[in-house]
């Protein structure tokens, strides 16, 4: 004789009144925030990513700030935080690049310009 407890992996006879239960619910997944909740991103990454394309050393600083603060957190946007850095780290020297180009193009023209033609 077989047994129809629920979860029993022995199939029930044809003759048997009830056929086996199937087994409980799969385990749920787990989530790092409260159920229903959705996931915070970390506003210092939202601001600095946004903020290299203004000025590219905002992005390094709250960059570095976001990365720390998530760390601790838990909270979403690492990926937000390092493009911030790596963008502002990029922006910062093509910045720096063009300065230099800028004064030397303008130092020569006024070396041009005193002297005359």
């Amino acid at each position: 004789m077989t047994s129809t407890e629920p979860g029993d992996p022995t199939p029930a006879a044809p003759g048997d009144e009830a056929a086996p239960q199937p087994p409980a619910q799969w385990p749920q997944p787990t989530h790092p925030a409260y159920p229903g909740q959705p996931i915070r991103t970390n506003l210092l990454a939202i601001i600095g990513f946004v903020g290299v394309f203004l000025m590219p050393v905002i992005g390094i600083v709250l960059g570095i700030m976001a990365k720390r603060q998530i760390a601790v957190t838990g909270e979403a946007g690492e990926g937000l935080a390092k493009w911030a850095y790596i963008l502002g780290v990029l922006g910062t020297i093509l910045q720096g690049i063009f300065f230099v180009v800028w004064i030397a193009l303008f130092l020569q023209f006024t070396s041009m310009a005193s002297t005359g033609p």
